[in-house]
């Protein structure tokens, strides 16, 4: 249920509340923090609330048995609080925050249609290969879609949008895995300079009469421990950009390491394993040789391998270069096809026929209360990363805007003012790009450009 205010310690409008019936708890797993989950089953004014949702309404998240209401326009709910569960991931597909029971005539009197409500199903995956695809209930059917479906193309029959883009994924895993080739590389690279050095003191070893196994399990050991240290320090170094990890990715790197995930344990061992193994590969050459061999001018320096190497770096760097060159167009492709910067969304309608400005006024006061993800409302008479009205005679493109312009598309004014309730016609804005043309007296603002929001050259406008 969504645009439902709270009342606790003072007014939260617009949170979203879910209804549902006991079987919750048997369908998905919560951790609980404070009170009893067994008080939402048999009270029907109780309520399951998150540690976040707890603070926001309490000031603390041990808030079991305090009291919070529920409003409408048409109705007032009293819940009590049963219990406050941890925080689902933030990047889950739903967010759970508040829970109460599920109960049609309180779904009414909140103006909401009990009718009208979504299923969760909890399946046994021990078989996967006796789950059919479609389950049938009497009237209606559910079809079961894999995650990667889910994540990477409509979510449902009928929905146009995606989530994500496989292929794109793909194409930056490899590009990603490259990088880490090339940096692999340069440190082998790096470490034959050393190969001088270390011939002298395995010769020195091998003439006190170090055996070859005792050689190999020294550098073995040499090798893990630097290749842990790494590791060490790479974790210390996500751990230390925690809130920058968190923001871009929505992923908590603190909770991912202290649930002991047994598959992210798994993968950390491989790595190190692999990596510190790796190099051993080419310490057998070194363990069989012999000291007069070792100690000689002509030290063991793998020519061909480090060529080979060489030739791989120089054809991945090339490689990069290009895919970075192409990668960059498509992001640029991306940026103008999206009309408004990328941090939100700009929806492009007809406006409304024989609307005024007063009922312009009203369309964007209504549509921002009563729809909260709606953040701003604006008139104009095209789409400013498309603009084709070109004046005759004259370099100057000319677009009409309703007052409001400015302040949607966050732009400042460099010079002079922008309109005003009691400007009338004819009075005219331009854009930095236009000022260096003759202005008139009807001008009364330059303000700066925008071309670049839409990563388009930027046009001389009038407006």
């Amino acid at each position: 249920m969504n645009g439902v205010s709270i009342v606790s310690k003072q007014p939260i409008h617009d949170k979203k509340v879910h209804a549902a019936d006991p079987s919750l708890l048997d369908i998905f797993s919560f951790t609980f923090v404070d009170g009893d989950f067994k008080n939402f089953r048999t009270n029907k004014n109780s309520a399951l609330l998150s540690e976040k949702a707890a603070f926001q309404f309490f000031g603390t998240t041990q808030a079991a048995g305090k009291s919070f209401e529920v409003f409408t326009l048409r109705d007032t709910l009293s819940y009590q609080v049963a219990a406050v569960f941890q925080n689902f991931p933030s990047n889950s597909h739903e967010d759970f925050d508040v829970f109460i029971p599920f109960e049609g005539n309180n779904l009414k009197s909140l103006s909401f249609n009990p009718d009208e409500f979504g299923v969760y199903g909890k399946l046994n995956t021990d078989n996967p290969l006796a789950i059919e695809s479609t389950l049938s209930f009497s009237e209606k059917s559910y079809r079961l879609q894999p995650l990667p479906e889910i994540y990477f193309g409509p979510r449902v029959v009928g929905e146009d949008a995606k989530h994500g883009d496989e292929y794109s994924v793909l194409i930056l895993i490899c590009i990603t895995g490259l990088i880490l080739f090339l940096a692999v590389t340069n440190y082998i690279n790096l470490t034959t300079l050393t190969l001088p050095h270390r011939s002298k003191e395995l010769a020195i070893k091998k003439l006190s009469g170090t055996g070859q196994s005792q050689l190999l399990l020294a550098f073995a050991k040499e090798s893990l421990a630097l290749v842990g240290l790494s590791l060490v320090l790479g974790i210390g170094l996500i751990l230390y950009h925690k809130p920058w990890v968190e923001s871009l990715l929505s992923i908590n790197v603190i909770e991912i390491f202290l649930s002991g995930d047994l598959l992210l344990i798994y993968i950390l061992i491989g790595l190190l394993l692999i990596v510190g193994l790796a190099p051993l590969l080419m310490v057998y050459k070194f363990a069989h040789a012999t000291p007069t061999r070792l100690l000689s001018t002509e030290t063991i320096s793998f020519p061909r391998f480090k060529r080979v190497i060489t030739l791989l770096q120089l054809g991945i760097s090339i490689f990069l270069i290009v895919a970075s060159i192409v990668i960059r167009r498509q992001v640029n492709y991306s940026l103008v096809k999206e009309p408004g910067r990328n941090h939100y969304q700009v929806v492009y309608l007809n406006f409304p026929a024989d609307y005024t400005n007063e009922g312009l006024s009203d369309l964007r006061a209504h549509w921002k209360r009563n729809n909260p993800n709606i953040q701003d409302v604006m008139a104009t008479s095209q789409l400013p990363n498309r603009i084709q009205s070109k004046e005759l005679d004259s370099d100057l493109y000319f677009m009409t805007v309703d007052r409001g312009f400015l302040d949607f598309f966050d732009l400042k004014t460099q010079q002079g003012r922008w309109f005003q309730a009691n400007d009338n016609a004819p009075k005219v804005v331009v854009n930095k790009a236009a000022s260096d043309f003759i202005l008139n007296h009807e001008t009364i603002g330059i303000v700066e450009n925008m071309g670049e929001q839409f990563n388009q050259p930027q046009k001389p406008i009038e407006y």
